[in-house]
């Protein structure tokens, strides 16, 4: 779901390329500046978000099979299953923390220099 929208470049069920304009940014609602609020919802949006969920369980710019192949590689062991759950997320902050990284596991070049550097 892409949330505060000022209007979508986009038709529902189109494919759409990475780098591609999907919406113009917007403010609606009880926001307080002009920004896209994405989320991910399973099964679907239900009011009260109750069905939202990580959307970095699902997209990265990094494979994270990869990225769980390198933290495997300097001592961690992870199921190989290419999803970004607690396990893998609390490895890759462990990761951080030890290399004097930002801790937030999130695998952005910095990081996965490090452990392509391990």
């Amino acid at each position: 779901m892409y949330a505060h929208l000022k209007s979508f470049t986009v038709k529902i069920g189109q494919n759409v390329k990475q780098g591609q304009q999907i919406g113009i940014k917007g403010t609606t609602g009880n926001s307080t500046g002009i920004h896209l609020h994405f989320e991910i919802h399973i099964p679907s949006y239900e009011a009260g978000q109750p069905n939202a969920v990580n959307p970095l369980n699902y997209i990265s710019e990094t494979d994270i099979t990869d990225v769980q192949k390198l933290l495997n590689s300097v001592g961690y062991k992870l199921m190989v299953d290419g999803i970004e759950g607690t396990l893998t997320i609390a490895a890759i902050k462990d990761f951080q923390k030890k290399n004097g990284l930002a801790v937030d596991g999130i695998v952005g070049p910095r990081t996965l220099v490090a452990l392509k550097k391990k």
